[in-house]
């Protein structure tokens, strides 16, 4: 129902395409390398990733985490993959290796705190949002000049991945600048670019197969 994204470093490179041809899905080994955006199966990638270095509990006393052998993953790294995953329309999959006595170190405990809150920090307020839209050209008005950095897109993947190119532009209030571009949406695709400060959003497919959602 998933394959691996072919690496275990926590990306997925830019685009994914969820679907893979049929032989592909059949013969179980197919990773991010093997989508399609004409794919005949819908095999989502999943990435999986360590919190950190290594994949396996290291200790000194059998207790306590060996930082120094093993050390966690910083709170700009855990970023860094969150964009190039779950910000490229894919599932991250973090390992936590717990030590022998079943539990997991304190310390890998608060890190995943400080990512979640990050993520919540980022994503969870947005300056303006809208829904189920269709067709080539989407506006949005943000009510007034905004700081804008980053722009989220999702497309309605139940009626497959349909977009095939987009660009996002932003209206300063005297004239259209580009903010961001691609190919691949799917279920999400976070753009981040140059703080720039515009009062509308327009987002425009250039290219899709039927009609976008």
């Amino acid at each position: 129902t998933i394959r691996w994204v072919g690496q275990e470093e926590g990306y997925a490179s830019d685009p994914v395409w969820n679907a893979v041809g049929r032989y592909d899905a059949l013969s179980g080994v197919s990773t991010q390398i093997n989508g399609r955006p004409d794919g005949e199966v819908w095999l989502p990638i999943e990435v999986d990733a360590r919190l950190r270095k290594n994949w396996d509990y290291a200790s000194k006393d059998g207790v306590h985490p060996d930082d120094e052998a093993n050390p966690l993953k910083s709170l700009d790294d855990l970023m860094a993959m969150y964009y190039r995953s779950v910000g490229h329309g894919t599932n991250l999959l973090i390992n936590h290796a717990p030590h022998p006595f079943g539990d997991i170190p304190e310390a890998d405990m608060k890190r995943m705190k400080e990512f979640g809150d990050e993520i919540r920090r980022r994503f969870s307020h947005p300056l303006a949002e809208i829904r189920d839209q269709r067709g080539v050209c989407v506006e949005m008005e943000l009510g007034g000049l905004k700081k804008v950095d980053h722009v989220v897109l999702m497309e309605e993947i139940a009626g497959g991945q349909r977009i095939r190119a987009y660009k996002v532009s932003g209206f300063d209030g005297k004239e259209w600048h580009l903010l961001s571009g691609g190919s691949a949406i799917g279920h999400k695709k976070i753009d981040f670019f140059a703080e720039k400060a515009v009062s509308r959003i327009h987002v425009e497919i250039l290219r899709s197969e039927g009609e976008p959602l």
